[in-house]
Order: structure tokens, then sequence, then C-alpha cells
């Protein structure tokens, strides 16, 4: 740790953000109506994401804190690429130049998942959060995910991101995150590794933050993750955030997410998809 000095924007929105977002309880909430799909429907389940830590401890969550019951709502349909050949087909362009960006080729693996149409995730209560289980039937191990997300949002402390090498029920299950922030002046981001249900460590720089972040209201974004082993880059937009190295979880599932102190936010994830690496 180096020498603490004044206070910071980022390290104040940090610890604000902190001791509001670390307070949720994980709850599990009953699936949703899914629309009929020839592919399994995805599944949500509610979960909170923290702020890094200077001193990353293991932290758990108290089971008094209110949490907002949601009204579910239509899950859409998310498709593999073997059931959506013609949309493969005309994806695999834009996909392979992706790809290339991250520093991987077509040669490396497959394509596991694409989406078949946007996902709408929204909390308009204290404290609140969602989940949306891609494909709860796909676990990926060596992998590149990479998904658009149209974020907006009424309070300062509201983010947008995913989840993966998650086990199958993220309420007690273990997993990675990555979550971008909205702050004026200020977007801030943060992976986390989660053990069955308790936030583990920070794995990400003390409160982040990145140029390269779209964080005007209605502003789109590119997350990307590429993960090989023990080591997991994050990208947004095309740049290189931060590389990871850790070692506890090795495959999983994949979830969007969206976060939020107070107001109402809105996220819209887009044009996902999954490069299985061999």
């Amino acid at each position: 740790m180096g020498k603490k000095g004044p206070p910071t924007l980022s390290r104040i929105a940090g610890m604000l953000l902190l001791a509001s977002l670390a307070c949720r309880v994980i709850t599990r909430q009953a699936p949703p109506t899914a629309i009929p799909s020839p592919t399994a429907t995805a599944t949500r389940v509610p979960s909170a994401t923290p702020l890094p830590s200077e001193t990353p401890t293991p932290t758990q969550l108290p089971s008094n804190t209110p949490t907002q019951t949601l009204t579910p709502r239509p899950d859409f349909a998310a498709t593999s690429a073997a059931n959506s050949t013609e949309a493969a087909a005309t994806a695999m362009v834009e996909i392979a130049r992706d790809l290339k960006m991250y520093g991987v080729t077509t040669d490396e693996g497959h394509l596991a998942w694409l989406s078949a149409l946007p996902i709408t995730l929204s909390v308009s209560s204290h404290l609140a959060s969602d989940y949306y289980m891609i494909a709860p039937a796909l676990v990926v191990s060596d992998f590149v995910f990479q998904t658009e997300v149209t974020w907006e949002s009424t309070g300062g402390l509201a983010g947008c991101g995913y989840v993966f090498r998650a086990e199958r029920s993220l309420g007690r299950g273990s997993f990675y995150d990555f979550l971008a922030i909205r702050l004026s002046g200020l977007p801030i981001w943060w992976a986390s590794y989660w053990k069955e249900g308790f936030l583990e460590r920070t794995l990400s720089p003390l409160s982040a933050t990145s140029a390269a972040i779209h964080q005007k209201q209605g502003s789109t974004n590119t997350y990307a993750v590429v993960a090989r082993g023990d080591h997991m880059v994050f990208y947004a937009n095309g740049d290189r955030l931060s590389g990871i190295t850790h070692d506890k979880l090795s495959e999983g599932r994949i979830a969007y997410m969206v976060s939020q102190e107070s107001g109402e936010t809105t996220c819209v994830f887009n044009n996902g998809w999954v490069w299985a690496l061999k």
C-alpha cells in the first residue's frame, strides 16, 4: 500500500458505495415466466457487488437489510450458435474483428453463445440489484465474453456489469464479477471474487477509473473479458483496463448484472457473445 494522502474523489466515492452496497443481502427469487424457446431459459438471482477496499477481507452480508421485491418480467430467449446458424454467420465478421483486438484468433475456439434479443435489467429501490443468467446450461472454462451495455440512472452510485465463472446459485455459490459505476466526471470499475455467497476479496486496483468508459446518460459501452486459466484481462470499448491473476475458479456460467445505491437504474445488454477457447 502507498502512503495515505488527502481523500480523492475516487476514494470518497469508493467509501460511500462500499458502505451502501456492501450491506445488501443476497436473496433467492422464484424464476420468472419464460417465453417458449428452443433453448434453456435464463434465470435471475439477485446478488450484490461491493466496491474494492484497500484491505480486502471476507465480508458477510447482514440478514436484516431490506431488499427489493422485483415484479417478474418476461425473460427474452438467448440462443446458442448451433440453433442460430444464420445469425451467427452474420455476426462472425464482427466477432472475428473483435477477437483479433483481444489477441485471439477464430482458430483458437468456437462460438458458444450469441444473444438473440436485448436484455433489460431495471431496479428502482434502495440498495437494489438484479441478475440475468444468459444460459444456465452453458458452462465455460477459458473464453472471451463481450457485450454492449447502455445505461441510464437517476442516482450517482449506479452501475452495470456481469458475473462469470459462476456456480448455478449466485446466492450461495462462488463467482467473479465486473461492475462499472456511473459517477459525475469519474467512471469507476472493479472486479471481485465471491466465495459461497460472501465477498472473499477484490481483484482490481482500488477504485480503478478509466477514461475509456462512456459515462453520460444513455451512453453505450462495450465490455469484455478474456479468461485463460487463472489469468483474466478486462476491456472497455477496446481499451485494456487491467490483467488479474486468480486461481480459485476455473469454470462456470455468465450473467448480466445491474446494481445501485438509490434512485432508478436501467441497463440494456445487447449483441453479447461467448467464444469458447480450446
